[in-house]
C-alpha cells in the first residue's frame, strides 16, 4: 500500500498546492512537447492528492476524460469539490489492475514513497492503451546553500528509507529496465526561492515530524525546535534568493503495441 509520508491533511493540501504552483507549468510544457499529434482521449493522474496535478494533466493533454487516483479519502474529497469536471477514484496504486485504461498516465513524487519503484512502473504500464505514454517526474537530488534545509533533507531521506523507499529515486529510475520504449529520460534543474522552500518544509516539520518514529529517535527535542524555528524564520523572511535547486528526473515511456 502507498503510504504518503508527508501528510494527507489540510497542511498537506496547502503544501501540495504551493508545490504545484512551481512544478505544474514545467510538467505541462514537457507533456505537451512529447504528446505532439498523438491521439489522447483518456488521462490518469496517479497519486493525484487534492487534484492540482490532475487539473494540470487535463490542461496539458486536452483529454475529454480525466481521472485522478489516490488512496487518501480526504484528499479525494477536496479534489472532487475543487475540480468537478474530473473523476476521482480511491485506489491503492500498488494494486494492479488499475481501474482505468488510459492514453496518458502521469505520476509525480509518488515513487519515492514506494519500494521496488522500477517494478511498480512496469506494472503501471499495463494500464496504458497500446501506444500510450507514461510520464514520471521524480527527484534525483536537491542542492541547497541553506544548512538547515540540508538537515531537513537528510531527516526526510531517513524517514523514507526506514519505510523501505528512497527519497532520491530519480537516478534509480533513470537506470531502470522497462518493458516499454524509453521515449525520454532527462534531468531538469528547477531553482526555488528560499522562502518558497521553507513554505513547503514547515508543514512537515510541524505535523509529520512530531509523530514519526524515525524523527523521534534521531532528533533531540532541542534540535527539532532549532530546525522548526529556523525554517519558520526563513518562511517569514520572504527571502527570494534562489539558493535551492531541485534536480527533477523526467521519464517518458511508451507502451508497445
Amino acid at each position: 500500500m502507498v503510504k504518503y509520508t508527508f501528510g494527507t491533511d489540510d497542511a498537506g493540501r496547502s503544501r501540495l498546492e504551493s508545490i504545484a504552483s512551481v512544478f505544474n507549468p514545467l510538467a505541462a510544457q514537457f507533456i505537451r512537447q512529447h504528446l505532439s499529434d498523438q491521439p489522447c482521449a483518456v488521462a490518469a493522474d496517479l497519486g493525484c492528492g487534492p487534484g492540482f496535478t490532475t487539473d494540470m494533466l487535463a490542461q496539458a493533454t486536452g483529454c475529454s476524460r480525466v481521472y485522478g487516483l489516490d488512496n487518501a479519502p480526504y484528499f479525494l474529497q477536496m479534489a472532487a469539490a475543487h475540480f468537478p469536471a474530473y473523476t476521482f477514484i480511491q485506489h491503492d496504486l500498488t494494486q494492479i489492475p488499475l481501474p482505468v485504461q488510459a492514453d496518458v498516465i502521469y505520476v509525480r513524487f509518488v515513487l519515492s514513497h514506494l519500494p521496488d519503484a522500477v517494478q511498480m512502473v512496469n506494472r503501471w504500464l499495463t494500464a496504458l492503451k497500446p501506444g500510450g505514454l507514461l510520464f514520471v517526474d521524480e527527484t534525483d537530488s536537491v542542492e541547497s546553500k541553506i544548512d538547515v534545509f540540508q538537515r531537513y533533507f537528510d531527516t526526510n531521506a531517513g524517514m523514507i528509507a526506514a519505510q523501505g523507499a528512497n527519497l532520491w529515486i530519480g537516478e534509480t529510475l533513470a537506470a531502470g529496465q522497462y518493458e516499454s520504449e524509453v521515449v525520454a529520460s532527462v534531468c531538469d534543474r528547477v531553482l526555488v526561492a528560499n522562502f518558497q522552500a521553507a513554505t513547503w518544509f514547515l508543514p512537515n516539520v510541524e505535523t509529520v515530524w512530531q509523530t514519526d518514529p524515525y524523527v523521534q529517535s534521531h532528533l533531540s527535542s532541542q534540535e527539532y525546535q532549532r530546525i522548526a524555528a529556523e525554517i519558520a524564520r526563513i518562511k517569514a523572511s520572504e527571502d527570494d534568493r534562489q539558493e535551492n535547486t531541485w534536480n527533477i528526473r523526467r521519464i517518458v515511456l511508451r507502451r508497445e503495441g
